[in-house]
């Protein structure tokens, strides 16, 4: 009694998709024909230079790339949505972020670039490299995130003395307390 209920469910579900009543004729050929809809995008190959070396005082534009592949077409994919974040391992607020351009694309194959800016207080350590882009096939959106241990940044210890030169001008016998013209100003421009 259940079989021929489900058999029956079966035929009426089969006859409703493809218009043809499999109970009349259980030897015809069917064609069948299935729409598989959006794939999401798969990222590899993330480029990062490393160790990175801080310039003093400054901000650095580090190179960063990776490779993805969409099922779907490589035009399928949101270039607006592409995007690095590099975090330090066990820091929940120390990130830096970049937008990424592509430059390269083929068939289902797309690679981006992204300049992150490493500002030269940056923490020294094994930072987290996390790649994001998103595709719009078939109306979906698919974000993809691949996280890698690899933006290892080095220590720098630079001291900026300013003027060497300290001059107090005048000072008379028995002066207390003169200021200096041209102070001394020691300023830390690395990340040690």
């Amino acid at each position: 009694f259940f079989t021929s209920i489900a058999m029956a469910d079966l035929s009426a579900w089969i006859n409703s998709i493809f218009g043809k009543d499999v109970r009349q004729s259980p030897t015809e050929p069917l064609d069948v024909s299935v729409t598989v809809g959006n794939s999401a995008p798969v990222i590899s190959g993330i480029t990062v230079p490393s160790p990175i070396t801080i310039n003093e005082g400054a901000t650095n534009l580090i190179a960063i790339s990776f490779t993805v592949t969409d099922a779907n077409g490589e035009a399928t994919l949101d270039d607006l949505s592409a995007a690095i974040t590099l975090k330090l391992s066990g820091e929940l607020n120390i990130l830096h972020q970049a937008p990424c351009t592509q430059t390269s694309g083929s068939g289902t194959t797309a690679v981006y670039s992204c300049n992150v800016p490493i500002i030269y207080y940056t923490k020294a350590g094994l930072w987290d490299v996390e790649a994001k882009i998103s595709d719009t096939g078939a109306g979906a959106t698919t974000q993809t995130s691949t996280l890698f241990n690899g933006a290892n940044i080095l220590e720098s210890a630079h001291l900026d003395l300013g003027s060497a030169a300290i001059s107090f001008g005048t000072v008379n016998p028995g002066s207390t307390n003169v200021q200096p013209i041209n102070p001394l100003v020691l300023k830390n421009s690395g990340n040690k």
